[in-house]
């Protein structure tokens, strides 16, 4: 089924059923049709369950984004390596350091493109960096 487009209402003519099912029914099925494949091609995963010097792989058609959020404690130089490649356990692509001495802890965040079969990590240098938000989200693979 097509959009069809959006009548102009003028005062004068009778609204009749047709009108209606084609102006509100038809063009409402389409819009959910269209919000449907959508949703099937970007999913979101909160997965609390992932852990620090573990490599994953990305298993879908598509594009993967991991979005990853590093807890540093600031009485130590924590410094953690976001890692993707080919290969496990990938290759160090980013360096998230926090080396000021200070009360409590400091977030740094980063996303990072994921491609299909490769694989994708964090691992610590120094100190004892953690996870405190790991979300992906699979972009352009096929069902």
């Amino acid at each position: 089924m097509a959009w069809t487009a959006p009548m102009t209402w003028s005062t004068g003519p009778i609204v009749t059923a047709a009108h209606l099912n084609e102006q509100i029914r038809d063009n409402e099925t389409y819009l959910k049709a269209e919000t449907d494949r959508i949703d099937n091609n970007l999913q979101i995963f909160p997965t609390t369950a992932r852990a620090m010097d573990t490599a994953y792989q990305n298993t879908t058609t598509g594009l993967k984004m991991a979005t990853l959020s590093i807890v540093h404690q600031c009485s130590t130089m924590d410094t953690a390596f976001v890692c993707v490649g080919s290969t496990s356990p990938g290759t160090h692509i980013a360096r998230l350091r926090y080396s000021e001495i200070a009360e409590g802890a400091v977030y740094s965040n980063i996303t990072v493109p994921v491609p299909p079969n490769f694989y994708f990590g964090v691992s610590t240098s120094v100190g004892a960096p953690s996870i405190s938000a790991w979300v992906e989200m699979n972009l352009f693979y096929s069902t």
